[in-house]
């Protein structure tokens, strides 16, 4: 009974409590509160409903590579449940986002198929500037 509200509790909770609370955890005390100053707000409505904080979590770190070496950025991997043939790509690019139509023709001479594109905007607070993740 104590693990099913648990769940309740945590599933009541608002996706930026939850990704303030993974930050702390991530990031600890001293790191954390600049972390979240500049997330929180960060990630649109979009990419909330398609990602959880988790992964958000991930993406930050990411994001703030890509941001501070002003260079695109790739991550490849197969989310848990996924078909061992299934894998997914994220590019973070500081600049401008890539469209599919240029990354398209690159991917396809790797042999891979790309299936769908969801294309993401990031404003971290106090960076001067956008992230795009496509």
């Amino acid at each position: 009974m104590e693990e099913v509200e648990r769940r309740l509790i945590e599933t009541g909770r608002s996706w930026k409590a939850r990704l303030r609370d993974i930050l702390v955890e991530k990031f600890g005390g001293e790191k954390a509160p600049r972390m979240m100053r500049r997330f929180v707000e960060a990630f649109p409505a979009s990419y909330r409903e398609h990602f959880d904080p988790q992964t958000a979590a991930s993406d930050i770190g990411l994001i703030e590579r890509s941001l501070s070496a002003r260079v695109l950025t790739l991550h490849l991997y197969r989310p848990a449940g996924t078909d061992a043939n299934q894998i997914h790509l994220k590019i973070y690019s500081p600049s401008q986002q890539v469209s599919l139509s240029d990354a398209l023709p690159v991917l396809e001479n790797m042999g891979l198929r790309v299936i769908s594109e969801m294309s993401y905007v990031v404003e971290p607070h106090g960076a001067g500037s956008k992230l795009w993740i496509s």
